[in-house]
């Protein structure tokens, strides 16, 4: 037996959650779609905080899918993503929230997400990342801002001792022993990115951009054997253009590129 429900909620900030599906009793689960639209990232971060090792700044998901989850006999569950896409995206230090954005994103859109809990398999039709923006730079002491982006938490003191503890009970080697999660993109293209770098270690500061740059890669996936197929295109400074076609291999790291440099001096 099911029955049919169906829900919708607003925030204050116009963040959207709508789902219409059904709840089985006999056997246990649940099936149905779903749409989050405008959940901005900042709400996200307020939620987790310190669970995040960065601060989402500023950004905007919308999403839409179907799922099927069953509890009974086992659990799975399988999800479909037509369309995810994450709108003006900004990274900042957690520690540091007042620091410019190093990382900022225009806009990341995936297509054809399909995931299965039983298969242990995300599947990702074509990611698309839209005007990326890096801003390295590079202090007078050496230290580069992006390591900065990720600082650890600080070091709890050691508890107290306490009686030695009973003997281990025997390991359960269940989740080691379980199907790793494989990962796989068709296609992915980045497009207007650029990356900006300031030297103030040297005398006087060294200024350089790296703009445009436009990238695709074919075939990635998260298994050792992945041979992924790149093309690239980058602009350097003023009149410089790099471009390469080839392959790359993760594991081990390995590459087989033609390249071509001009206009650079």
């Amino acid at each position: 037996a099911s029955s049919a429900y169906r829900f919708s909620a607003e925030s204050a900030q116009q963040e959207r959650l709508e789902w219409d599906g059904d709840v089985s009793v006999q056997p246990l689960g649940s099936s149905g779609s779903f749409r989050v639209s405008n959940l901005l990232l900042a709400t996200l971060d307020a939620y987790l905080q310190d669970q995040l090792p960065v601060k989402l700044a500023s950004g905007a998901i919308d999403l839409e899918g179907r799922y099927q989850l069953r509890l009974q006999p086992s659990l799975d569950a399988e999800i479909e993503l037509p369309s995810l896409k994450i709108r003006e995206l900004a990274v900042q230090p957690r520690r540091n929230a007042a620091a410019v954005a190093p990382i900022a994103v225009g806009e990341i859109a995936l297509q054809t997400v399909t995931l299965s809990l039983v298969r242990r398999e995300v599947q990702i039709g074509k990611l698309d990342i839209e005007r990326p923006a890096i801003d390295l730079r590079r202090a007078s002491d050496g230290g580069l801002n992006l390591q900065k982006l990720v600082t650890p938490a600080p070091v709890s003191p050691p508890p107290p001792a306490e009686a030695p503890p009973a003997a281990p009970a025997p390991a359960d080697t269940s989740a080691a022993d379980a199907k790793p999660w494989r990962v796989a993109v068709g296609r992915i293209e980045v497009a207007n990115g650029k990356l900006d770098f300031e030297d103030r270690s040297v005398t006087p500061t060294a200024r350089f951009r790296v703009a445009p740059i436009m990238l695709g890669v074919d075939g990635y996936h998260s298994g050792d054997d992945a041979v992924l197929t790149l093309q690239a295109a980058l602009g350097l400074g003023d009149r410089g253009k790099l471009s390469a076609r080839g392959i790359l291999r993760l594991v081990p790291l390995s590459t087989e590129l033609d390249l071509d440099l001009s206009g650079f001096a």
